[in-house]
């Protein structure tokens, strides 16, 4: 369990410095002065998402060294060692990705933060414990089952107000619909020992996910930060 418990706490930190490295802007009021430049909302997304990737590279590196210490010890297969690293690496996209996108959603920089990390609570935390939680109640499966999948499904309605609040759109009410229930369902896999298809399904999920925020956050840049009321004031 350790390097499950390390992986969710660098994917955090990972959102954390995602969120802030737009909001300490705004705050400070660099942000201004990008949006003057000839800086195109490509180099400007994809240089926040790297940058934040590589101030926390040591957070993504060390639960993927670890993961290859665990294969080369043969606590894991190389199979499921590669499944693990490309949905970590997967995983830290999402989440500085989620970071991003709730800097851009929210001007105010507590809300921003309060929401990104709520958000990333909930689908790797919250759900994490539902399904050990149903596990360990073998008893009583039924019940349990149905009081947690309220519980996911009142969590899918607010994450779409989280995630949609200012720029709704038909991807991001699928993420939000979908993305509980089949992490849920991963989760399950993985207990499981069927490895192969909470492999496939996450990236899946995940990676239309992270598409969902990407495309609206490069196409709609000058909308979502207010490039165009900047040039002219």
């Amino acid at each position: 369990m350790i390097p499950v418990f390390l992986g969710v706490l660098s994917l955090v930190l990972v959102n954390a410095q995602g969120v802030t490295a737009l909001t300490s802007e705004r705050d400070s009021g660099a942000l201004d002065l990008l949006l003057v430049t000839e800086l195109t909302p490509r180099e400007f997304i994809f240089g926040k998402l790297y940058g934040v990737l590589y101030n926390t590279k040591e957070m993504v590196a060390l639960p993927v060294l670890w993961t290859i210490w665990l294969a080369l010890t043969r606590v894991l297969s190389a199979e499921s060692a590669v499944f693990v690293i490309i949905d970590f690496l997967l995983l830290a996209h999402f989440a500085a990705m989620l970071g991003l996108h709730a800097a851009i959603t929210y001007t105010n920089s507590r809300t921003a933060i309060a929401h990104s990390l709520g958000t990333i609570f909930f689908l790797m935390v919250g759900i994490l414990i539902c399904a050990f939680l149903i596990i360990l109640s073998n008893r009583e499966f039924g019940r349990q089952l149905l009081s947690f999948l309220i519980f996911i499904g009142a969590g899918s309605v607010a994450l779409f107000g989280s995630l949609g609040a200012k720029n709704p759109s038909q991807a991001i009410a699928l993420v939000s619909l979908l993305t509980p229930f089949w992490t849920f369902y991963c989760v399950i896999s993985l207990v499981n020992g069927d490895f192969a298809a909470a492999f496939l399904v996450s990236l899946l999920l995940y990676g239309f996910a992270l598409l969902a925020m990407l495309v609206p956050a490069v196409g709609d840049f000058d909308i979502a930060l207010g490039r165009t009321s900047a040039i002219q004031g």
